[in-house]
């Protein structure tokens, strides 16, 4: 029973997560375009979130770890962009939208890693199988991001009101999460930390990692704000961007099915690398894809390499970090390998979208991450496999 409950906890709350997501990420780039914004504005905006989150990410992990107050801390960085968000409904788009932006770097972008620390503990040996529950988080953005392209363009104001009031839900839902009842078990001294223990972090095998797959995620981050903006460019209806987004959860779902036998099967190094090469040439097809449809059908392959890339990563981390400074381990990671590409990706991507537009962007997107799978392959072949020769 405690097993089947636990399951339905985190599937529960990775679901209710990922579907609030789903209603403001995939469109308030778009909103934003249509109120004026250049691409270079709009990188300006995606690059300062992951800025200030960059900065602030490792010491929210910190205090976690410190503290031992994981999902009360989580309800309430939610509950306080919840209410930002609904907020700037009434702003004119403008200057107070990097306002904005700021202050989803501090509150929203460290709930991630949070709720993958608490998940990926709270499964306990089961672990591997994080890519069960983690697929329902990808049904909820696909049925959320599907209803709002539905009503987007009668209702664009829409993605703020219903990110604020379904962040209500969210906070409630982290409670029923079984992490406090481990974590004390495992760890029931928080006093004694020290800011050197995070030195224990930092290792030499973990830094190259994070460098390594920093690059690997650039790629994927280039375009990743230009998305909407690319396929309305080439035609598409708002409909049909939500559409693409939904669709890409969707195919996500039998991956992460299945995903705890891939990653036992070939080990998550290796699966990393082919995914790696994988979304590599994706990108290349996404460059010369100019109708809508087949843009469409060339984006719903994200949801296999995401899924794929994601489990691996997650069990990789987990493997690395000492279980200690596991909250402060996942937010470096987020902050060096999704963050901190992001804030590098937003600015280059505006600028490569305003020069030379889409194709080029996704064809840069396609060299940078294969230059990221050498790095990650090198990393593997140098510090990784010597002490672990039996993957």
């Amino acid at each position: 029973m405690f097993e089947k409950n636990r399951y339905s906890a985190v599937s529960l709350n990775y679901f209710l997560f990922f579907a609030l997501s789903g209603t403001f990420i995939p469109f308030i780039f778009i909103y934003l375009q249509s109120e004026g914004w250049s691409g270079v504005s709009i990188g300006i905006y995606s690059a300062i979130g992951p800025l200030v989150a960059f900065l602030v990410q490792p010491i929210w992990g910190y205090i976690a770890d410190r503290r031992g107050r994981l999902p009360l801390m989580f309800a309430v960085l939610i509950l306080l962009s919840g209410a930002i968000i609904s907020i700037y409904k009434n702003v004119p788009v403008g200057p107070a939208f990097y306002v904005l932006a700021i202050l989803l770097g501090i509150f929203q972008n460290p709930l991630n890693p949070m709720i993958d620390s608490m998940s990926i503990r709270a499964l306990g040996e089961q672990k591997n199988s994080w890519g069960l529950t983690r697929l329902w988080g990808s049904l909820g953005f696909a049925v959320s991001s599907f209803i709002m392209g539905k009503v987007f363009t009668d209702s664009p104001a829409l993605i703020f009101t219903s990110y604020g009031v379904g962040t209500i839900f969210v906070a409630l839902a982290i409670f029923v999460m079984p992490f406090e009842e481990k974590r004390a078990k495992e760890e029931p001294i928080h006093n004694q930390f020290a800011i050197k223990g995070i030195s224990s972090v930092l290792t030499k095998q973990f830094f190259l990692f994070l460098a390594a797959i920093s690059i690997l995620q650039l790629g994927q981050s280039m375009p990743l704000n230009f998305l909407s903006v690319v396929m309305t460019d080439r035609g598409a209806s708002s409909a049909l961007v939500g559409l693409a987004w939904s669709i890409t959860a969707i195919v996500e779902l039998p991956v992460y099915f299945r995903s705890e036998g891939f990653i036992t099967r070939f080990s998550p190094e290796r699966v990393l690398i082919g995914i790696g090469l994988f979304k590599a040439v994706r990108f290349a097809l996404f460059a010369i894809s100019y109708h809508p449809i087949a843009m469409l059908i060339v984006h719903a392959t994200v949801g296999i390499g995401y899924a794929l890339l994601t489990a691996a990563l997650i069990i990789l981390v987990d493997q690395i970090i000492p279980t200690e400074y596991h909250a402060t381990g996942f937010t470096l990671y987020v902050a060096f390998t999704t963050t901190l590409p992001h804030l590098v990706g937003g600015l280059l991507g505006g600028k490569i979208y305003d020069l030379w537009g889409g194709t080029a962007l996704y064809f840069a997107s396609a060299l940078t991450t294969f230059l990221g799978v050498f790095a990650f392959y090198s990393w593997y072949h140098s510090v990784r496999k010597p002490k672990n020769a039996a993957v």
